[in-house]
């Protein structure tokens, strides 16, 4: 009868730590969105607005301080700075052969106006698909240099 008791007692232990090692809580780690992981993995400090899109605000030589939005849109990232409000002075007919020899010049980036708005941006778009962080840095970076590089006309 010991011998029994012994057992079932070993038993009863056992399933008690059993039970104590199940119950621990893990915490859940949070899930990140592609979006969102490849703007943290680029490295700029960026400020989320919401799943699909994201501001980074740039300094530059010509211009004090202006805002780079990234996007996500279906299949494609799409980053611009919006020159209407960047820029210190309203862009006007005269300063438009100015932007459309900077935009000619430019290799990637591209300058162009809205129809709707009339407002002027700096904007790159890629796919998806095939891009990295790093590329993708290397875009951003070209839009914002594209922008302070047209700053220096409107100073």
């Amino acid at each position: 009868m010991k011998k029994y008791s012994l057992i079932v007692f070993s038993l009863f232990v056992f399933s008690i730590g059993l039970h104590a090692q199940g119950s621990k809580t893990v915490a859940a780690k949070k899930s990140t969105t592609p979006f969102e992981k490849i703007m943290t993995d680029m490295g700029f400090p960026y400020e989320k607005i919401n799943d699909s899109i994201a501001v980074i605000v740039f300094d530059g030589a010509n211009l004090k301080s202006y805002k780079l939005y990234c996007l996500k849109v279906d299949d494609m990232y799409i980053s611009y700075v919006n020159l209407s409000t960047a820029l210190p002075k309203k862009i006007g007919p005269s300063n438009y052969p100015s932007l459309l020899t900077k935009n000619y010049s430019m290799d990637f980036v591209k300058i162009g106006m809205s129809e709707s708005s009339k407002e002027f941006y700096v904007r790159a778009d890629v796919y998806i698909n095939g891009t990295t962080a790093a590329n993708f840095k290397k875009i951003v970076a070209q839009i914002a240099d594209a922008t302070d590089i047209i700053a220096a006309d409107f100073k």
